[in-house]
């Protein structure tokens, strides 16, 4: 990839992330958690960034110039959960929770407490 770099994440099968302090980016940075379990009961923030809690058992993050470019589930998981009770604010920018399952589970969850704000100014 011309000026990008990959970060390949697999084999996180019964991996668990968990965050209960606070966690921040600069201005346009990104915060991504993955893991088999992802859980937030504190505070993410990423003013004109992103926020990315992704439950998996592989990731692929593409990176352009120190910056999250995309991100891809390269492994479903059974018993996959995305949790945020927690805080995670991306003023400008966007925030996502995701959970990637293996066919046939129903142990897949994604559970959405706390506070989620991404606002945004546009003008049409």
């Amino acid at each position: 990839m011309s000026g990008g770099s990959l970060l390949d994440l697999t084999a996180m099968i019964a991996a668990v992330v968990e965050n209960r302090g606070a966690i921040s980016a600069g201005r346009g940075g990104a915060v991504v958690l993955a893991a088999t379990r992802v859980v937030n009961t504190g505070v993410i923030q990423a003013p004109l960034g992103r926020v990315d809690l992704v439950a998996a058992g592989g990731v692929t993050l593409h990176l352009h110039d120190a910056a999250l470019g995309t991100l891809v589930v390269t492994a479903p998981v059974a018993g996959a959960l995305a949790e945020s009770s927690g805080t995670l604010l991306a003023d400008g920018g966007r925030i996502t929770l995701s959970a990637a399952a293996t066919d046939g589970t129903t142990e897949t969850v994604i559970s959405a407490g706390g506070l989620i704000r991404a606002q945004s100014l546009g003008k049409q």
